[in-house]
């Protein structure tokens, strides 16, 4: 590693002190720092809002804003993007996000919301550098995800360096595996290849950051599969394979890596000096990020806390998932009493979904996860993810995402599959559940399939409308290539790879079924 990249990590870590030093100051003060970050939000946003902004406290907030959710913004985020005048002040650009309800979503991001998120990330790296200075050795790899072509036609990028300030993104130039534009292959295989070939490029890899686990798995997968083709490419320095649509990227040239790489794809070989991956590992993504652990024991797999597209709600910092309290203001519901409270009125052993207000125009938006107080950082309150709150109701069966972990789990002790998914099927003339199994172990599909349709009758509500004859029985199909598939299912849906969730419930039509698993 040059001493550039190594003075630029450093000039990082030394920045990021401040940062750290506030976010610590502040897990003390929580309710003061809550209580300022509502107003000075409200004062940012007074161009969009006009005089709803002036509001004396959090009750008048509450009396004045009800809870919203994307539906209530989308009209005005459309209008936004097309209009030359905007309300949202500062706009940078519109960020796209898949949800549960809408098939794309728009999110504003403004000047302060990126300053915002930065009050998050500061503390984190700061964090995360103090306690594996290894990965300050080498350089560091952070998910350029490939875009599709009406994306890239909306100008939109996926550049997870773009949170940072400019100033951060020039340093951290320095310190990067692979450089744009791997991002606008011509598709996604082809992204993957040519992302992994600047990879191998690299023998001196520390650290690589990615969202979910299963893009890191995808990695390794192709490794294997296209070991001859990335070796050549590198020993030659030209892409011997997606040479049509790799023609905005440069092939590295590392013909010494080229040959190593014949001779071994075992990815300890490859980076030696990996030391950390950063990426989901709760809730659906758990059994991935396990598996990598599984198959590197000196490799440290770091979870990432709660960031959405919309805000960010819980960092890793001293070894728990604590509140960003710098970052936005907060507010929970409590999924037992149906009560919203403020961040500091939270107690242990509460299950919450949170409600964000941010200077990029969200007010009191609900976000679709459920969390479980787990502790305090002093005043400041610690929150595991532990799955998706927006369910599935078809007809009135009202199956929510945790119960269907339950559900794939107790089939998973027979079956003995690593990879599950419960899919809620509609077709033209008939409804039903069905899980997908990567295996099936000694049991048949009948017997699969009847304990599938036993441990859905539990649900009260799923049970009575089986008995309407609203639903059609459960039905279980193995296939061995069940996470390969979820995947495509979703590329299909025009979703970026990189940013691909594992639920573990989904709705989708009989069609999709029939064309993704059968």
């Amino acid at each position: 590693m040059s001493f550039f990249s190594q003075a630029a990590h450093k000039a990082i870590q030394v920045y990021q002190k401040s940062s750290h030093r506030r976010f610590v100051a502040g897990l003390s003060d929580l309710e003061s720092l809550q209580r300022r970050k509502l107003q000075t939000t409200l004062s940012y946003l007074k161009p969009l809002l006009k005089e709803r902004s002036d509001i004396s406290d959090y009750k008048e907030f509450r009396e004045k804003f009800p809870v919203t959710s994307y539906h209530d913004y989308k009209d005005l985020f459309n209008s936004e993007r097309t209009s030359p005048e905007q309300t949202i002040p500062e706009v940078v650009r519109f960020q796209p996000t898949s949800g549960s309800t809408e098939t794309l979503k728009w999110i504003p991001y403004t000047q302060e919301l990126l300053k915002d998120f930065d009050s998050a990330l500061g503390p984190w790296l700061y964090d995360f550098y103090s306690s594996y200075p290894e990965v300050l050795k080498g350089p560091h790899y952070w998910s350029l995800s490939w875009l599709p072509q009406d994306l890239r036609d909306e100008g939109v990028r996926l550049n997870d360096t773009e949170l940072f300030p400019v100033w951060k993104r020039l340093l951290l130039k320095q310190t990067m595996a692979v450089m744009e534009p791997v991002d606008l292959a011509g598709s996604s295989e082809s992204s993957l290849f040519a992302t992994l070939a600047f990879l191998i490029d690299r023998k001196d890899l520390s650290f690589a950051s990615v969202w979910s686990p299963t893009y890191w798995l995808t990695l390794l997968k192709i490794l294997e599969t296209h070991q001859e083709a990335l070796a050549l490419s590198l020993i030659e320095g030209r892409w011997v394979l997606y040479e049509n649509e790799l023609t905005q990227v440069e092939c590295p040239h590392n013909p010494e890596r080229g040959e190593e790489l014949l001779e071994s794809a075992d990815p300890h070989v490859l980076w030696p000096r990996m030391k950390a991956l950063s990426c989901w590992t709760t809730s659906t993504s758990a059994v991935f990020a396990k598996d990598i652990e599984t198959r590197f024991p000196t490799l440290k797999v770091i979870g990432k806390g709660l960031w959405a597209t919309e805000g960010v709600v819980t960092i890793p910092f001293q070894g728990h998932y604590t509140l960003a309290s710098q970052s936005h203001f907060y507010e929970f519901e409590d999924l037992e009493s149906g009560h919203i409270l403020p961040s500091w009125e939270l107690r242990i052993g509460q299950k919450v979904s949170p409600i964000i207000t941010t200077t990029g125009g969200l007010l009191r938006y609900k976000l679709q996860d459920i969390l479980e107080v787990t502790g305090f950082n002093k005043k400041t309150p610690c929150l595991n993810f532990l799955g998706r709150a927006d369910g599935v109701d078809m007809v009135g069966e009202k199956l929510s995402s945790l119960r269907a972990q339950e559900i794939l789990a107790d089939l998973g002790k027979i079956s003995q599959h690593q990879e599950s998914y419960l899919f809620a099927v509609k077709s033209e003339n008939t409804q039903y559940y069905c899980a997908v199994l990567s295996a099936q172990g000694n049991t048949s599909l009948e017997e699969l399939s009847a304990k599938l349709e036993d441990l859905l009758m539990q649900s009260f509500h799923y049970k009575l409308a089986r008995e309407l004859q609203q639903l059609s029985p459960a039905q279980v199909i193995v296939n061995k290539k069940a996470h390969e598939k979820y995947l495509q299912l979703h590329l299909n849906r025009g979703m970026v790879l990189g940013n691909i969730k594992t639920e573990s419930l989904r709705l989708i039509s009989g069609k999709e079924l029939q064309e993704n698993f059968l």
